[in-house]
């Protein structure tokens, strides 16, 4: 197998041409109709862009129609809390984008007099905003020539040229100068390639089921050629679990075990957690992993203080006083909490006046 350097060494530029024209046309009768898709504004494109990345179109789509009616422009967003911005996110995941588009908001309007910045330099100072973003709201609010490569364009172009079933981990040199000699000359061109390649990725070329019958680019693709092979046997890539809002999630649910913290004093009476254990304590701020969902009646996130970590609680919310649900099943009402409250008895379960202590919190928005 050729590598990328003998590969992109002996393109034809001919070809090249010719492959970035079939993907362009291909688009323009295949390619969705999304509402962040022109006739929105480039702040609308920003927007998009922050809450696709890794959550699907489905899920962002109301989303994204909910935010742009309550908040049409970075001011109107910058005007508001960060906990209203949060509160708003809803099931998104990943609750930080929301933060930091609340942020970018707020630098837009401070920097830019409220308007989203055309120039590349200027975007990739805004807080959450890196090269792949950068690049989109560039081709996609401008309608500028510019590298737009996220992983569907990586596949797309990983299989028909260069004939991999999966691209890398990690992007290389290598990979994006390669991505950078494919895109057209013209602005125009350059921006309906960056849409065209995504969409091809997102619809046809997709990581799991390749729907090559489908595909414009099934005569020359040189992994479709080669007998489509490392797609079985390719790993599936997952999120790590440690670190994450998964884990919180996955933490919360009386049956998983994460809610009884193994003991360090085997000397604390049992008496200790019946007597002074609430229900609604119990059923509220439980957290392995030190960090809290947003606080339900401020929007705020919480931190854990490090002395009570060991015992898998959280701190009140210094915004409201009140403790975050890290619940799932708390917030959605599945579960009671005196039935969360017998789960979370533990010897090690520290008392209400522990609970209640108001620590300070330095990742609190309100603090």
């Amino acid at each position: 197998m050729p590598t990328a350097a003998q590969n992109l060494a002996s393109a034809d530029p001919a070809t090249d041409t010719a492959r970035v024209a079939a993907v362009r046309e291909w688009f323009r009768d295949a390619g969705r109709d999304l509402p962040w898709r022109g006739g929105t504004t480039p702040w609308g494109v920003l927007v998009s862009e922050i809450m696709l990345q890794q959550t699907p179109v489905v899920r962002v789509e109301p989303v994204w129609r909910e935010w742009m009616a309550r908040w049409p422009t970075p001011g109107d967003l910058a005007a508001a809390s960060q906990a209203d911005a949060v509160r708003a996110w809803g099931r998104l995941g990943y609750p930080r984008r929301a933060k930091r588009l609340w942020e970018c908001a707020a630098a837009i309007a401070e920097r830019h007099g409220g308007q989203v910045p055309s120039d590349p330099v200027a975007l990739r100072d805004l807080p959450g905003v890196g090269d792949y973003t950068a690049g989109a709201v560039m081709a996609f609010a401008f309608g500028r020539r510019a590298l737009v490569l996220d992983t569907n364009v990586r596949r797309v172009i990983g299989r028909a040229w260069r004939g991999e079933a999966l691209p890398p981990a990690h992007q290389t040199a290598a990979e994006r100068t390669h991505a950078a000699a494919l895109v057209p000359e013209g602005d125009a061109a350059a921006a309906e390639w960056a849409a065209a390649s995504m969409e091809l990725g997102a619809l046809v070329c997709t990581a799991r089921v390749a729907r090559c019958d489908e595909c414009p680019l099934a005569r020359s693709c040189a992994w479709l050629a080669a007998g489509r092979p490392g797609l079985a046997e390719a790993p599936r890539r997952t999120q790590p679990w440690h670190g994450t809002d998964r884990q919180v999630r996955g933490g919360s649910s009386p049956s998983c075990g994460w809610h009884r913290p193994p003991s360090t004093s085997p000397d604390t009476p049992r008496s200790r957690t019946s007597n002074r254990v609430s229900s609604t304590a119990a059923s509220r701020g439980l957290s392995r992993t030190g960090w809290c969902e947003p606080c339900r009646a401020s929007g705020a996130r919480t931190s854990c203080d490090p002395a009570r970590a060991a015992y898998a609680w959280c701190v009140p919310c210094t915004a409201c006083g009140s403790m975050a649900a890290s619940s799932a099943s708390v917030s959605s009402g599945k579960e009671s909490a005196s039935t969360l409250a017998r789960s979370c008895a533990t010897e090690l379960a520290p008392t209400r006046a522990e609970v209640t202590r108001p620590w300070r919190s330095t990742h609190c928005s309100a603090s």
